[in-house]
Order: structure tokens, then sequence, then C-alpha cells
């Protein structure tokens, strides 16, 4: 049965995301190509980090991969986050993947069935619109 999350990326977004799911007693591993990267996910967080390339299907297989439930790919680079959910979802089959893409028009590189990609534009466009539906 699949239970673990891996987060892609220790940015600020994903180390915080890790440590909300550690903290909720969710078994998760954090990749990071940069080891300075996994002081964000500061002492309470229980889960493995691992300085890594998540391009790397060589890695990928030795995590134990057929266990993961959940995939979050939040690295800063959309065409690596493409790359790997795509590897999570054609190679992997991993049930749930979310991405975070910057560029709204790559979003039609992923079957968004499958995946969940989140746009900061957008969600920022929604807030700062909401802001002016308040002014009225």
């Amino acid at each position: 049965m699949r239970h673990k999350t891996l987060v892609v990326g220790s940015g600020r977004l994903g180390a915080n995301i890790a440590k909300h799911f550690s903290l909720k007693g969710i078994s998760v591993d954090i990749i990071d190509i940069s080891e300075d990267a996994f002081i964000k996910v500061g002492d309470e967080f229980s889960g493995n980090t691992i300085r890594a390339d998540a391009t790397d299907m060589m890695l990928l297989n030795q995590l134990d991969i057929k266990n993961v439930e959940r995939m979050v790919i939040v690295t800063g680079d959309d065409n690596i986050n493409i790359y790997v959910a795509h590897l999570a979802q054609y190679i992997y089959d991993i049930p749930k993947i979310y991405i975070r893409l910057y560029d709204t028009d790559k979003g039609k590189l992923v079957d968004q069935d499958r995946i969940k990609v989140i746009y900061p534009f957008i969600l920022s466009l929604d807030e700062f619109l909401d802001l002016e539906g308040d002014q009225v």
C-alpha cells in the first residue's frame, strides 16, 4: 500500500509542504539539489532530506518510489517540474501528482486529469481581483 509523500524542491514552498506533512505524522522525503535548501525545513521535520537531482531515475528507483502515494513538485524550473511529473505519471504511476508552474502556457504539456497544476500567477490574480470586488 502506498503511504509516502515525496516533495521535489526544498525552497520556501517545498520545505513548508514537507514540514506540514511531517508534523501530521505522514512519511515524507524531500529532494533538492542544494544541501543548503534543507535549512528551511527546520528541526521539527522528521522526514528524510535527500541531496540529489530528482530527474535521475536511478535515484528515484532507490527511494522506494513504489510506496509513494503523493508527489509534490515545486522546483523553481517549470521544465524540470514537468519532466519529473511525467516520470511520476508514466513511469512510476504515482496516484497523486501536484506541480507548480509559473508559465500558464506550459500547463498544456501535462495531463491535467492526473496532474494537478498550481499556478502562482492565477492564484495571485484571483486574490487581487477579489480585492477589487471588496472595493465596489
